[in-house]
């Protein structure tokens, strides 16, 4: 049975994490997850791989051992309260910590986990608590995508180079990139200018910048083009 050690000072455990491991953050979230497993079940992470060495060279015993902790993942997994993707988040770490020991657990997982998502803007209250329980650089992540609806794969690939001209010149413009058909596309106010396409796979990449609401009305019949070719 698990004592009130620290979970990192049982052996198995340590050996595992230096092994796994690529930063302290990594670090901390594995550690809480196999302590929070090792106080479901009652065991002693050392006692339950020295079992497993003293089985695992006969085939009957070992395949027992097996059966029963492929069992028990299965069924810590299937009475989790969390969502789908959480609850494979939970019990990757464990899973890794036998796979780590050469034990060959086998368990059966949701093939499609899926995310609900809630229909609505986030408040301005729960921002505050996810900032509030963030590190500098997750906070400011969460800022920019907050202010500027960028999702998180667009934002990593954000470059100095892409806000210099407006940032030395004090000027906070919309910039809007859209996918259109070069053969179809309109733009009788002449906006917009070619791109040199990387974001889109189809059609003519176009570039745009907002920089007051007067030209709101404009922009949309731009991009209602451009929705008109992703429609196909």
């Amino acid at each position: 049975m698990i004592n009130n050690r620290d979970i990192k000072e049982y052996s198995t455990v340590d050996i595992w994490i230096r092994k796994v491991c690529g930063s302290k953050e990594t670090e901390r979230n594995y550690l809480l997850r196999i302590e929070k497993f090792c106080k479901h079940y009652k065991i002693n992470p050392d006692e339950l791989i020295k079992k497993w060495k003293t089985v695992r060279h006969d085939w009957t015993e070992r395949q027992k051992f097996i059966d029963e902790w492929s069992e028990k993942v299965e069924d810590y997994y299937a009475l989790s309260d969390s969502t789908p993707l959480s609850k494979l988040t939970e019990i990757s770490p464990i899973k890794s910590f036998f796979r780590s020991h050469r034990i060959p657990i086998e368990v059966r997982t949701q093939k499609h986990p899926h995310v609900t998502y809630h229909n609505r803007d986030i408040k301005k209250s729960e921002l505050r608590r996810i900032l509030d329980h963030s590190e500098l650089r997750d906070r400011t992540f969460f800022l920019m995508m907050a202010e500027s609806g960028l999702r998180p794969s667009t934002l990593v690939q954000l470059k100095y180079r892409d806000i210099r001209e407006y940032y030395e010149n004090n000027e906070v413009p919309m910039k809007i990139r859209i996918r259109t058909d070069p053969n179809k596309f309109k733009d009788k106010e002449s906006w917009t200018k070619a791109y040199k396409g990387w974001f889109f796979k189809r059609g003519q990449e176009r570039e745009f910048s907002i920089v007051g609401e007067h030209q709101l009305f404009y922009a949309m019949e731009l991009i209602k083009q451009s929705y008109g070719l992703a429609g196909k």
